[in-house]
């Protein structure tokens, strides 16, 4: 028999041939289906394919009507198999949102150009599914005003001017890489793990942008910053880093961008123009990049245009903005009917922000809210209040204000409306500590909202960050921890992750210890930029834990410790796991702190965060028996574990979507799905708890 050697699949049919390699019974499509997360339809024109691979390699499918398939072969053959398997990477299947990410970084990046059948074969996809995915793309890019031209014979290229392919690219950009990745891969010390960030984003920024540029290019703004003694905000540098990468790579390309004469004119009058021509000076020199003025013009208006610490105050008149403000504040009063004539910190906020948004908007420039949609449904008032104003300002600029800046100007009102109706309630500042950081604390976080309006919870931490928070934020007044901690100088609360009203009486008691004048919650500044990032991140963790569901089932296993190995061991097969032993140590290490359960039900949860694993992973484990779990020198058996685990290093805000988990583990509708429904019930269950946290966190930043 002739066997075919380096085998070409795509990565779903070698998913489908490990799955039957690895069992000796059985299994039905729809399990596959469920596994894979496609639909049957999909699986049986794979299975059409796979079909004679399979005997080139002495092996076959069996298909038994009512009881599924098998692959029927000697083991000599099947192990061959499996080596060929691993021997040859399979190619990518890309989703249709993969591909139309790709197909457009395409796009805006060819000069030239591109035939349907470059796409398809760099997408392993047919032509007519390429012209479906032009078809989504096109309003995308008309958004930009940029028109997606198709000529038969010529290819696919755009019409659109340079300044509207750059928004297009930068928008591109913060879909895939946020600008706490950047952040981190901007400020890294260690060479090491630079290193391995950059390689984790490299695909990501779209070949758009060399990481090695943007190192170069903030050594020279941190030059520049000392010399001028100007401060960024985090995330308005970053942005700025960006910008300049993405320009200068593009003049690179001998793609230049026009200005107009008299805007032009306009900022050369301005410092920041001196600033941004020294700093087009700077990196000439170390990029050897010409760049022109028109390109100066454009660093200017960013420099304008940041949310910063303001540059030249003292050269700069705050006597207009001063009176936009009053006039706004006045008109959001009298459409609310709320007095915030004396909200100091709305005043503050308010003038800092109009002080650079005035010069984007006259100026043009281009705004990003990933926030605006959600404002407008949540607070729909305060958004209508806000655009009353917004026409005030429209008259005295002579230009139109984007919804985008509306947005973020209700996001001043919405916090000091929503300050207005908390007042007088006297709030203490509350830390939440938990082993993990992963569930009791954000279990803990939901039920004190509900049962003790008088705390403000700062933060929720793990346990191994608590030291390093004291240190580097302001002072709590109480620490409420699922486990036992002492820290010096602060009242400290042990409570169980189900709070009973045993503890809901042992918190009142030592927030009634803590004197009145000891560091009552004082009036917080709204971070704009961070609002924003912490919302897009919500979002991301949301389409990242959808796709981390799974559901399996253990028959017996004989004690706790068998069962944890046997989670690893399913774990590593189907999640990215880069060191199994690393991550078995860790979620020991965590249960040695305390176990998480529902005693009652016979409901568990397993978690923790690891160097080991490099995905999120949400494992629903059914048991076919008891399984004794110690706690407090008893045992308690337990049928159905939650195991939640995930890498050390990511947003916070995938952690705090995750811990929907652990909260929902107190209402009783979740438990009877957990122990009652189908595999996919439960997926589709958690999914749905995903979605509502989801909605629940994003709405709360705003609160």
């Amino acid at each position: 028999m002739e066997k075919k050697t380096g085998i070409k699949l795509n990565s779903r049919q070698r998913d489908i041939l490990r799955f039957f390699l690895e069992s000796d019974e059985y299994r039905t499509l729809a399990e596959l289906a469920r596994h894979l997360n496609v639909s049957v339809r999909t699986l049986q024109r794979e299975l059409n394919e796979l079909e004679p691979v399979a005997e080139q390699w002495g092996v076959r499918f069996l298909k038994k009507s009512g009881v599924g398939l098998m692959l029927e072969g000697e083991p000599e053959r099947k192990d061959e198999l499996a080596a060929e398997l691993a021997r040859y990477p399979a190619y990518k299947i890309y989703s249709p949102e993969e591909r139309q990410l790709i197909m457009k970084q395409m796009i805006l990046s060819c000069k030239e150009p591109t035939k349907l059948y470059a796409f398809s074969r760099k997408l392993n996809v047919t032509e007519s599914t390429v012209s479906c995915d032009l078809n989504r793309i096109e309003p995308w890019l008309g958004k930009y005003g940029i028109r997606l031209e198709r000529k038969p014979g010529l290819g696919i290229y755009i019409e659109g001017n340079e300044k509207q392919i750059r928004a297009a690219m930068a928008d591109l950009l913060y879909e895939t890489v946020t600008h706490e990745q950047l952040m981190e891969l901007l400020h890294l010390q260690s060479g090491n793990r630079r290193e391995n960030l950059e390689l984790s984003i490299r695909n990501r920024l779209l070949n758009f942008i060399d990481p090695q540029w943007l190192f170069q290019i903030e050594q020279v703004i941190q030059v520049s910053q000392r010399k001028w003694e100007y401060n960024m905000a985090g995330s308005a540098y970053v942005g700025f880093v960006v910008h300049l990468a993405l320009a200068l790579q593009r003049i690179q390309k001998n793609e230049e961008i026009v200005i107009e004469r008299d805007i032009l004119q306009r900022l050369r009058g301005t410092p920041e123009f001196e600033l941004a021509a020294e700093l087009a000076a700077d990196l000439s020199d170390k990029l050897n990049v010409t760049i022109p003025e028109s390109e100066i013009g454009y660093i200017t208006m960013h420099l304008l245009g940041a949310r910063s610490i303001h540059m030249f105050p003292e050269k700069r008149s705050h006597s207009n903005v001063a009176a936009y403000v009053s006039r706004m504040i006045a008109i959001v009063e009298r459409e609310l009917k709320l007095n915030l004539e004396s909200d100091l910190s709305l005043i503050e906020n308010l003038t800092a922000h109009l002080a650079s948004a005035v010069q984007r908007i006259e100026l043009g420039m281009a705004i990003r809210n990933p926030l605006l949609e959600h404002v407008k449904q949540e607070y729909p008032d305060i958004f209508e209040a806000t655009r009353a104003a917004s026409r005030y300002l429209e008259q005295q600029l002579g230009v139109p204000v984007p919804e985008e800046e509306i947005g973020y100007l209700a996001m001043h009102f919405g916090t000091a409306v929503l300050r207005k109706r908390e007042k007088g309630i006297e709030r203490r500042k509350v830390l939440l500590v938990c082993a993990s950081g992963i569930g009791a604390s954000r279990l803990l976080s939901t039920q004190l909202e509900r049962k003790l309006p008088q705390i403000h919870i700062m933060d929720t931490i793990s346990l191994f960050h608590l030291e390093e928070w004291l240190r580097t934020h302001p002072p709590v007044d109480l620490i409420i921890s699922t486990l036992s901690v002492q820290v010096n100088d602060v009242r400290v609360a042990v409570v169980n992750p189900f709070l009973s009203d045993e503890d809901i009486e042992l918190i009142k008691r030592q927030l009634d210890l803590i004197p009145s004048q000891d560091h009552l919650l004082a009036e917080e500044q709204i971070d704009i930029d961070g609002t924003v990032s912490k919302v897009e991140n919500f979002g991301k963790a949301l389409r990242c834990l959808l796709h981390a569901v799974s559901v399996t089932e253990e028959p017996a296993p004989r004690n706790k410790r068998e069962l944890i190995a046997r989670v690893i061991e399913y774990v590593s097969e189907h999640y990215a796991v880069g060191d199994a032993d690393k991550l078995l140590r860790d979620l020991n290490q965590r249960e040695e702190y305390g176990p998480v359960m529902v005693e009652k039900d016979k409901v568990a949860l397993l978690h923790c965060r690891s160097e080991g694993i490099e995905e999120m992973c949400v494992c629903v484990v059914r048991l076919g028996a008891d399984v004794n779990w110690a706690t407090g020198g008893q045992q308690v058996p337990i049928r159905t574990v939650v195991t939640v685990m995930g890498p050390l290093r990511v947003p916070e805000e995938y952690y705090e979507l995750v811990s929907e988990i652990t909260f929902a583990l107190i209402e009783e509708e979740f438990i009877a799905l957990l122990n009652e429904g189908t595999p996919e019930q439960i997926k589709e269950g958690i999914r749905l708890i995903f979605k509502k946290g989801y909605l629940k966190l994003a709405g709360d930043i705003l609160r």
